[in-house]
């Protein structure tokens, strides 16, 4: 039986509805924390399923529909961020009694930074709001994102409190999820990579983690390493929802039970083919600040999002059009060419821009050559183009 995922990110302002959405669209309270529910937001990731069988001409689907429930309040954006990590559809999620507020202009900011590739827009509590209300605030969301991804997204009324419109976002959904051909994409056949989010233990099984598989595929019984010390570890078990399978592939998300104890992993953690464990204290990245009126200044300190972890770095600017930068970490990271994160102010208070890793292998000297930025010009191409300019470069 062949199988499709679909990992669906939210995205919105607090209180606007979104965890209320996810439960009537599955069935789950991704609330689970008793202080979430004596405060009445979201403060860790949630997670939820929706698991159907789709009947085409010629064969029987399984299909996942897979939520990641992500804070709306600023003081867990960190959260926040980590459940974006290695997602590829976003679910923009403004009230209709509220409008935009600076939640949603900001998390709609990440998820252009981050090259998340496709979303839509659900109006929430649109039975606390009259037509005109309604119709101001679709305006406000189109005007908002007219030069986003979403810009020719689908827009969904729906009340949580009449359930109005959530069968119909359900069934569009449903549908994008039958749509996907992960077996056919460039990803799985690359090396392994799965991004931890969570690490815990159960009682009677062992150490368990929860993730999305970024590229590659693994199975039952196989071996992977941990990037945080590249101790090799055994899948004991994989695990989606509540059903045992025996093998995961590219975007999919899904719980493993792995054979060492809860203090070698932890969220930010990758599990990985051994051979790509490079773990690095400089990058050389792009960077596009979201306001023109921005500056990275040098000597500061700022706060890198990357995958599911965070860390302390400096930025340097290598060239003259502000195209390419340095990152300086305090601590070790594990990065691929083409990894999206996310920059924070000094503060950690507001997102002032992200960008793409071009290379982990930073050289020593001149650092900021010519010859080197023509070598970052170069990779910072699609692959048959970059290796066409590597060779011209080396010919010269």
């Amino acid at each position: 039986m062949q199988s499709r995922s679909l990992i669906v990110a939210t995205a919105g302002h607090v209180d606007h509805g979104k965890t209320s959405l996810v439960k009537h669209l599955t069935g789950i309270d991704t609330d689970t924390l008793l202080a979430e529910k004596e405060r009445g937001l979201t403060i860790n990731l949630g997670y939820a399923y929706h698991h159907f069988q789709h009947q085409d001409e010629e064969r029987n689907i399984s299909c996942t529909l897979g939520f990641v429930d992500v804070p709306g309040h600023t003081d867990f954006i960190n959260n926040m961020l980590a459940g974006f990590g290695a997602v590829n559809h976003a679910l923009l999620v403004v009230a209709a009694d509220d409008g935009v507020m600076p939640q949603t202009k900001e998390h709609l900011s990440i998820i252009e930074l981050l090259g998340i590739k496709s979303g839509i827009i659900a109006i929430t509590k649109t039975d606390k709001a009259n037509s005109e209300q309604l119709e101001s605030v679709i305006q406000e969301v189109k005007q908002l994102t007219k030069n986003s991804i979403f810009k020719a997204a689908k827009i969904f009324q729906v009340s949580n409190s009449t359930q109005d419109g959530i069968e119909s976002l359900l069934s569009y959904l449903k549908s994008e999820t039958i749509r996907v051909e992960s077996n056919q994409d460039d990803g799985v056949n690359r090396n392994f990579r799965y991004l931890i989010d969570r690490a815990f233990s159960v009682k009677g099984i062992g150490t368990v983690v929860t993730g999305c598989v970024k590229s590659g595929s693994i199975g039952k019984n196989e071996q992977a390493a941990i990037s945080s010390c590249n101790d090799s570890t055994k899948i004991k078990g994989i695990r989606i929802d509540k059903r045992d399978i025996a093998a995961i592939t590219i975007n999919q998300r899904a719980a493993l039970n792995i054979d060492v104890g809860l203090e070698a992993v932890s969220r930010g953690d990758w599990l990985t083919d051994s051979k790509i464990v490079h773990p690095v204290t400089r990058l050389d990245t792009t960077i596009n600040l979201i306001d023109s009126n921005l500056s990275i200044k040098s000597g500061a300190e700022y706060h890198l999002y990357i995958g599911a972890s965070h860390h302390i770095v400096s930025l340097r600017q290598l060239d003259e059009r502000g195209t390419f930068f340095q990152i300086k970490s305090h601590s070790a990271i594990i990065a691929h060419h083409g990894d999206r994160f996310i920059v924070r102010d000094p503060a950690s208070q507001h997102t002032i821009g992200g960008g793409a890793v071009i290379d982990v292998f930073v050289p020593r000297k001149k650092r900021a050559s010519e010859d080197r930025i023509k070598s970052l010009t170069a990779l910072n191409q699609a692959d048959n183009l970059a290796l066409k300019s590597l060779l011209e470069i080396s010919y010269v």
